[in-house]
């Protein structure tokens, strides 16, 4: 261990040194960011087997401690939830409800006392409160339209009454790696990113394949789940109304690979192409557990996906 300990700490010294002379600002942060994560994934532990047996019997004798949940019963026995080191990916269209998903699972996570991270590559924290908002009745016209009801000011009173929102940050980055700082800072016990695409900077696959290989070591590392949203790519399916399959999933090798439960949010469009409240929610993939789908309602004045009835097997 001594070693070990010695040999990377010349690493680290000599690489600063001969890398970052010239550089400042920003620009040094990133790099320095950058660097970390490369000489963390040099480290590496390994255990003896029978240490393993025994890790097993131990939990094996009590039900899984730690990680989070979903709030939908059927889904999180299909899944076992979010395991503390998961990839775990909300997947779909443009308008399927994948950040209404997401923070479904936050606030249902923070009523247990949970610490949620929301790294948010699209919105804004203002837009997140909204949608959270709405999730308590708040009319969302009435405030882009700035008309603000009595009930509406309520809502806002009674979100701010709740002691459990002091456990949700909204933070931003420019590149992957510097979500292990924020790992290391707060300590949460959900990262919820939103979205890969626009954290990976591209569609192609290498840069998808970089961006996930990197949130899996650091849900590995930290041992928390992270909770990654993803676009879908256009297909034939979508326009015939098909629920989708994991090769519409952009990059799909790199983010199937990775992942360790991928679900889609799936809505219905009508004869006319207008999204309907018709909705689902499949386990395309459940590393530890079972395919399955809920058939659910989409509530979008509430921003909710609600169960109407569950399936066996496969979708």
């Amino acid at each position: 261990v001594a070693v070990r300990e010695a040999s990377l700490d010349r690493r680290i010294r000599k690489e600063i040194t001969d890398d970052f002379a010239s550089l400042e600002g920003q620009q040094l942060l990133l790099s320095l960011q950058d660097k970390l994560y490369h000489l963390d994934r040099r480290v590496s532990s390994s255990l003896d087997m029978n240490d393993v047996w025994d890790k097993l019997l131990k939990q094996g004798s009590k039900p899984l401690a730690g990680g989070c949940d979903y709030p939908w019963q059927r889904i999180q026995f299909l899944t076992r939830g979010m395991r503390p080191g998961w990839l775990c990916v909300v997947a779909g269209g443009t308008s399927m409800g994948k950040t209404c998903f997401a923070l479904q699972v936050a606030e249902h996570n923070l009523k247990d006392d949970k610490r949620i991270v929301i790294v948010s590559q699209e919105m804004g924290a203002e837009e997140i409160g909204l949608r959270l908002a709405q999730k308590r009745g708040l009319i969302a016209d009435h405030y882009y339209e700035g008309r603000l009801s009595e009930h509406d000011r309520q809502v806002f009173a009674e979100l701010k009454a709740d002691g459990f929102w002091k456990n949700l940050r909204i933070e931003t980055v420019e590149k992957a790696v510097q979500i292990g700082g924020i790992l290391r800072r707060w300590k949460p016990d959900l990262l919820i990113l939103d979205h890969l695409q626009l954290l990976a900077g591209s569609e192609k696959v290498e840069e998808l394949s970089r961006t996930t290989r990197q949130l899996k070591i650091m849900a590995e590392k930290f041992q928390v789940p992270i909770l990654c949203v993803s676009q879908l790519s256009r297909g034939a399916s979508e326009e015939r109304g098909r629920v989708p399959t994991l090769s519409r999933l952009r990059g799909s090798g790199t983010i199937e690979q990775d992942a360790d439960t991928v679900i889609f949010a799936w809505r219905k469009k009508d004869d006319n192409e207008v999204l309907t409240a018709e909705s689902a929610l499949v386990v395309a993939k459940s590393r530890m557990g079972k395919l399955g789908a809920v058939r659910t309602a989409f509530d979008g004045e509430q921003q909710a996906f609600r169960v109407i009835e569950q399936r066996e097997g496969g979708y």
